[in-house]
């Protein structure tokens, strides 16, 4: 069991691992709003990862099949989501810390959201896994309930450190300096999650026709 949750682990950390849209997302909100809000914002993606991680590990092919029917058009949607984020942030500055605790809770409970919905709309991750745990070994037909569970907590472990550590290793290396870097980051994730989205939709598009 130990050995297993650790393969899961590994593999939660090597898939939440790669610097994308997402990430610089959630680094911005650390750096320009609180520490809180980045690393809520990369939890809702590992928990997003979690539950693509489930489909395989619990086989449920229906999922998968269905995810695979309407990937095109999830894609479209993810692509779509992304290029509208970027295009906010880029009209937006980063806003100022808020002391008002409603809308510290809110905004809370809306890094959380945004995060697992900008995952979980995106299904690679969840044939990531299933290559993953194929090439792990994981996934055999003596693969039980427990097993399943125990390699979905693995991956959500794994990616929640992934997680922690890309973002508060920026905060806590630019420390004084986040005022001075945190303009340049705000545009360089704008103009990543534009990038990113026209990449994912514009694919997406092309697979229609």
């Amino acid at each position: 069991m130990f050995v297993l949750y650790l393969k899961a682990a590994l593999i939660g950390f090597v898939i939440a691992s790669p610097i994308g849209p997402i990430s610089l997302l959630a680094i911005r909100r650390a750096l320009g709003e609180r520490l809180s809000l980045g690393l809520l914002t990369g939890f809702g993606c590992a928990f997003a990862d979690a539950t693509l991680a489930a489909v395989p590990a619990f086989g449920l092919t229906f999922v998968a099949d269905w995810v695979s029917h309407y990937q095109a058009y999830l894609a479209c949607i993810a692509g779509a989501v992304l290029l509208c984020l970027g295009v906010y942030l880029l009209k937006h500055k980063p806003p100022v810390q808020e002391n008002n605790k409603q809308l510290e809770a809110t905004s809370h409970l809306s890094a959380f959201g945004s995060g697992y919905t900008l995952t979980i709309i995106n299904p690679a991750n969840m044939f990531a896994f299933l290559g993953a745990f194929a090439a792990a070994d994981m996934v055999t037909e003596a693969f039980s309930t427990a097993d399943a569970t125990i390699a979905v907590l693995g991956c959500l472990s794994g990616a929640l450190i992934a997680w922690t550590a890309a973002v508060c290793v920026p905060y806590f290396w630019l420390g004084q300096q986040i005022d001075k870097h945190l303009s340049i980051l705000s545009k360089i994730s704008a103009f990543t999650l534009i990038f990113g989205g026209f990449l994912v939709f514009s694919r997406s598009l092309l697979s229609f026709f």
